[in-house]
């Protein structure tokens, strides 16, 4: 394949077919572990790509991959990416230093690139294999030494835990909060008037600070359905944290409704540091959108390199 790492990356994002953007994220995973999946690499390898923030966070790191491939081993050809070119990048993240967590992402980012350039290749009929999984697991003992931005209070799998509530205005609620980070308050009473169209939310947190939030589509649209049926989302707040409690421990991943927003927040700092933002800009523009007035609170949900 000929063409910009840019390029070639979105060309194979397009034609592997694993853009899922706009269909339900836990739904997908729910299928996946009917269909037999063992373990969350397994369901990684049979879902696709359910938000624009991981497609574009995934997609840029896979341009840095063959990046890497280029100016390393002479590799122009995304390809002819094999497990060598994949540990390579790797190790340069951990001598870089970089966050547990992004390394993460890196290493999930590039298992997905296997699982694309898989059905690239059906698809055009190219008969190329490929196995990054296995460079990726030869590499992450090395990544240990890493230091974690986290500390654990957050789900590992939001989605089963949402698939899990008994009801569903405690599975709406989860939802939003698990979009958009927002507080157990803001998301277990939502009214018409805070509908702005396009996935958006206009929210009232504390002090009486407004912020526009974003949900998915398929999160809003059950929100507009919910508001057409009784006029407003009202959820009893202690009978959702109830819930909540219960569905994490049926899950082996214990937590409250704020480990909801600890996800999102946990999430959204790597995103923007896969952009190439300093950890103080980062940590500054995620305590913006999840309505804190100081970047040092954030440090609360995230700990620090």
């Amino acid at each position: 394949m000929r063409g910009s790492s840019k390029w070639q990356a979105q060309e194979v994002y397009k034609v592997s077919g694993i853009d899922r953007i706009g269909q339900p994220r836990h739904a997908a995973k729910e299928e996946a572990w009917a269909a037999g999946a063992r373990t969350s690499s397994e369901v990684a390898q049979k879902t696709g790509i359910h938000s624009f923030r991981t497609k574009e966070a995934y997609l840029k790191v896979w341009r840095q991959c063959l990046d890497h491939a280029k100016s390393t081993f002479r590799v122009t050809d995304i390809e002819k990416l094999a497990g060598e070119h994949v540990s390579s990048f790797l190790r340069l993240r951990i001598d870089e230093d970089v966050g547990r967590q992004t390394y993460g992402q890196a290493a999930s980012a590039l298992g997905k690139l296997e699982d694309a350039l898989r059905s690239y290749a059906e698809a055009k009929g190219t008969g190329l294999g490929y196995d990054f999984r296995s460079a990726i697991l030869q590499v992450s003992p090395e990544a240990k030494g890493l230091a974690s931005m986290v500390p654990g209070r957050a789900f590992r799998d939001p989605d089963r835990v949402i698939s899990l509530l008994p009801h569903p205005d405690f599975r709406l609620a989860a939802a939003i909060q698990h979009d958009a980070g927002l507080r157990m308050s803001e998301a277990t009473h939502v009214r018409p008037d805070q509908l702005k169209g396009e996935g958006k939310i206009e929210v009232r947190g504390k002090g009486g600070k407004i912020r526009v939030a974003e949900l998915s589509r398929d999160t809003y649209q059950q929100l507009v359905a919910r508001m057409k049926q009784s006029g407003e989302l009202r959820v009893s707040r202690d009978a959702y944290r109830h819930a909540v409690a219960r569905a994490s421990e049926a899950a082996n991943d214990k937590g409250s409704p704020h480990s909801f927003r600890h996800r999102w927040a946990q999430d959204r700092l790597q995103e923007k540091l896969l952009e190439g933002k300093t950890w103080e800009r980062a940590l500054a523009e995620v305590s913006r959108e999840i309505g804190h007035e100081r970047a040092e609170i954030t440090k609360h949900y995230q700990g620090r390199r």
